[in-house]
């Protein structure tokens, strides 16, 4: 009985162990790769961001250079072709005149920006903002800056590819956690094994040096009683 107790402490023990070591490894590793997601995801968008800034400095330089008939041609073979789909320019003055664009047959959805944004002069940064336009499935990321005096030019581009992207890292983060998950269980049975070898099965030596003088006690009182059973019983037996 008592060797029975002793196993079901172990097996308790263990399983303790093991539940611990488990959610220990699981929410370290989740707690890693969230935080590189996390940080893929920035990356991402920080590069698109840096993109369309370094665009707006280009045509801010070909308009020091070559002037606004140059800036216009540049714009228009920015976005040609399969490119008229993801990406859309437009030059504007601060009374809200757009003096060029390109083909925005597939931008039906634009609107005039904001007053504010077209106020933009050379000592301003450029102003980036995130459109969500109702006939189009992906955002679109479109930034604001000054490429000469009276002139701001807006580009926008698809963030098609860059959520492509976030996709396919989520779906890989996810596969990664299930099996990071799957692996929890043996790995923190592996641990809780190796915590337990060479150790007490009970993980308490007093306990277990208490329990057996109460068993060796416990013995010698049956012992007592099988004898002064006897005894009775020979008594009885001499009347």
């Amino acid at each position: 009985m008592f060797l029975k107790k002793l196993r079901s402490l172990r097996h308790t023990l263990a399983l303790r162990l093991t539940v611990w070591y488990a959610g220990i490894f699981v929410a370290s590793c989740v707690l890693a790769f969230m935080l590189v997601y996390v940080l893929m995801v920035s990356i991402v968008q920080e590069r698109t961001d840096a993109d369309l800034e370094e665009d707006i400095d280009e045509f801010a330089v070909l308009m020091q250079s070559g002037g606004l008939e140059r800036v216009k041609a540049e714009m228009l073979l920015e976005a040609q072709g399969e490119e008229v789909n993801d990406v859309f320019l437009r030059l504007w003055t601060p009374n809200g005149d757009q003096i060029a664009t390109t083909d925005l047959s597939s931008w039906p959805e634009l609107g005039m920006p904001d007053g504010r944004l077209l106020q933009l002069d050379s000592t301003d940064e450029p102003v980036l903002e995130t459109l969500a336009l109702p006939d189009r499935e992906h955002k679109v990321r479109s930034v604001y800056g000054s490429i000469g005096p009276g002139l701001v030019l807006q580009i926008g581009e698809s963030l098609e590819e860059d959520e492509a992207l976030i996709r396919t890292l989520l779906t890989g983060f996810l596969i990664t956690i299930i099996a990071i998950i799957a692996l929890g269980g043996p790995i923190g049975w592996f641990m809780a094994r190796r915590a337990l070898r060479g150790a007490d099965p009970t993980g308490n030596s007093k306990d277990i040096g208490e329990e057996l003088s109460l068993l060796v006690e416990l013995r010698k009182w049956e012992n007592l009683e099988i004898d002064l059973a006897a005894a009775i019983f020979e008594s009885g037996d001499a009347f």
